[in-house]
């Protein structure tokens, strides 16, 4: 319990600190004028993917273990790592 109670503050440290690089880049892209909309859309975006996350991460934890839904939560976040670095080389 102990373990899973840490895994769940790096994991949620991790999220957050994503969300605010996210943020910070969508800044730095789209024109003054669209700012309001365009972060009110992805904020309604980002909120709703991230509670279809949390119920399906807790069904795949309740029906095939802990370890499962933490393994399929580490695979989220290193293929959205690996898209971030993947668009930032695109940008380029």
């Amino acid at each position: 319990l102990i373990g899973a109670v840490v895994m769940q503050m790096i994991f949620g440290f991790c999220r957050a600190l994503g969300g605010v690089v996210a943020q910070s880049s969508l800044m730095s892209i789209v024109p003054r004028q669209f700012m309001g909309r365009t972060q009110s859309a992805m904020a309604i975006l980002t909120t709703g993917v991230q509670l279809a996350m949390s119920f399906a991460l807790g069904w795949v934890a309740q029906g095939a273990g802990l370890v499962a839904g933490y393994a399929l939560l580490a695979l989220l976040y290193t293929g959205s790592t690996v898209s971030a670095v993947r668009a930032r080389q695109l940008m380029r």
